[in-house]
């Protein structure tokens, strides 16, 4: 058993019933202060990340220690700052997660050198720091969405990134730099909504179709923050005061706005789209919940206990929504009509909800205050700024990967691992 402290490490023999303890200089010369995270690898190796002072790796078959210390100077080494993750992926390659400075990769064939390379290059230099918006597609490469320079796309195997920016001049280019959402279709298909138009990828041109982008179609004045495909295939656009608008599958749109009737969308400030099982969208808006029959094309809202509402995620084997509000969490049963509540005071990082995941039973949060996970028992478990993670986090800016990686987006990006893998990302039912 092995266990971090400040300062040093301590390990004790669960056999021998010892202990053995390093203080932080004691093992020659290796710095044992401040370790901020740990690993045991599936060769028993253990990886031990510090604050500032980089890496180190004991091995299982001796007591000695390697250490790979930060430097400033080494372009290929750990800039000083704090790991706060390790992971160790199918392959035996090593991830690090480190506080505001990206993602290191080690691969398998360096890992008993002292040489550490950067996951890419572009990753780590990131020209905007502040992430709207990530995807892993099905090609498992990872789509990345910025504030003001549009999309990167990162691709694990091969440790290469692609971009994609604004144009002027290019009317085949990204829209808008500001990159909010991003969507891959049943079919393939990737959908980009931006500050000002949707885009359809042109994989084969690397090039893209714009939509509510000219200056005669009204939608185009709006911010898009969140696209949902449904069960029929049609694309469902949310925008900040131009309500919701549908795209079917011939491209043609359909836009449903605020009228007196009580069968109108409650409010044209939508932030968030899903589905149940039984087909009925459901839409989160800034003044109510709301569902939507898409046969009869009618609205239905609902009051909550808050009913500024900026996420959703349908729980299909409970047949209810997990609703994100800017004072909590609302677990809303859809037969019952019912709700429950987290929020700060029953534990909660922060009040407002800014994007949802789930996996099996535990629901997993962003906040403006850091990141918060509910277990099946109802117990919080809280990663904040003093955990090493950042603290606040952007609208919608959250996704799992095949691997199930978490990955919630900021000002500066952060990723998690948690231990029991599935398959479902955000905007998906768990079921």
């Amino acid at each position: 058993l092995i266990s971090y402290s400040f300062p040093g490490l301590t390990i004790y023999n669960t056999e021998k019933k010892t202990v053995l303890h390093y203080s932080p200089t004691s093992n020659k010369g290796v710095i044992f202060e401040q370790l901020s995270a740990m690993m045991t690898a599936q060769n028993g190796n253990v990886w031990l990340g510090t604050y500032q002072k980089g890496l180190i790796i004991k091995d299982a078959n001796s007591k000695e220690f390697l250490q790979v210390l930060s430097s400033e100077l080494n372009p290929n080494g750990i800039y000083p700052t704090q790991i706060t993750d390790i992971f160790e992926d199918d392959n035996n390659n090593i991830w690090l997660a480190t506080l505001s400075h990206g993602v290191y990769f080690i691969s398998n064939s360096n890992r008993k050198s002292k040489t550490l390379t950067r996951f890419s290059a572009t990753w780590n230099k990131l020209e905007d720091n502040t992430i709207w918006s990530m995807m892993e597609d099905s090609k498992d490469r990872l789509w990345i969405g910025s504030n003001s320079k549009g999309i990167q796309i990162l691709n694990p195997k091969d440790k290469s990134s692609l971009s994609f920016q604004h144009d002027p001049n290019d009317p085949k280019s990204l829209s808008d730099n500001t990159v909010l959402d991003i969507l891959e279709t049943e079919k393939g298909d990737i959908w980009v909504a931006t500050n000002r138009g949707l885009n359809l990828f042109d994989s084969d041109n690397n090039q893209f179709t714009r939509f509510f982008y000219d200056d005669a179609n009204f939608f185009s004045a709006y911010v898009l923050p969140n696209i949902f495909e449904d069960s029929s295939h049609n694309i469902w656009v949310a925008s900040f005061n131009g309500g919701l608008t549908k795209l079917d599958t011939n491209f043609e749109s359909k836009n449903f706005r605020h009228t007196q009737s009580k069968n109108s969308i409650s409010n044209n400030f939508v932030t968030s789209i899903t589905e149940d099982k039984t087909g009925k969208l459901w839409l989160g808006t800034r003044n109510s919940l709301n569902s939507f029959n898409p046969k009869t094309e009618l609205f239905e809202r609902f009051n909550l206990p808050n009913n500024s509402i900026w996420s959703l995620h349908y729980d299909m084997k409970e047949h209810s929504l997990l609703v994100g509000t800017s004072s909590g969490l609302i677990k809303f049963n859809i037969e019952k009509r019912s709700s429950e509540i987290f929020n700060k005071g029953k534990g909660l990082a922060g009040e407002m909800i800014y994007c949802i995941l789930q996996q099996d039973r535990t629901i997993y949060l962003s906040t403006e205050e850091g990141l918060s996970q509910i277990n099946s028992d109802g117990k919080i478990i809280n990663y904040q700024q003093q955990n090493g993670f950042q603290g606040g986090y952007n609208l919608n800016s959250c996704t799992k990967t095949k691997n199930s990686i978490f990955y919630f987006g900021g000002n500066k990006g952060c990723l998690y691992k948690p231990s029991t893998p599935t398959t479902n990302k955000k905007g998906e039912n768990e079921g």
